[in-house]
């Protein structure tokens, strides 16, 4: 291989490289928005604060599946209280200050 012949495979790596870190920059940055925000909020209730001091327990059924429907959380409509709570609690576990 001649040296002008390397010059422009070096040139096309350092252009696959500088793309993939663009791209991997860019999933980055969608996986960041679509990930669980801190501190999560429903209503005046800051969840993770609820969480952490384990007072997810406080609401009542129903304000939990409340809770559960507007953050898209499956749950069959005879679960009871525990139940929901873990619900919630693994959504919550998922923000960085849920990760104890």
């Amino acid at each position: 291989m001649s040296g002008q012949a390397t010059d422009v495979v070096d040139a096309v790596d350092i252009e696959d490289v500088v793309q993939e870190e663009e791209w991997l920059q860019q999933v980055d940055e969608v996986y960041q928005s679509l990930s669980v925000q801190h501190p999560i909020y429903y209503d005046a209730y800051n969840l993770c604060d609820l969480y952490r001091k384990e007072k997810l327990s406080s609401f009542n059924v129903e304000m939990l599946k409340s809770v559960c429907k507007h953050f898209e959380i499956s749950f069959k409509s005879k679960d009871r209280k525990h139940v929901l709570v873990e619900k919630l609690a693994s959504m919550i576990a998922e923000c960085s200050c849920g990760r104890r």
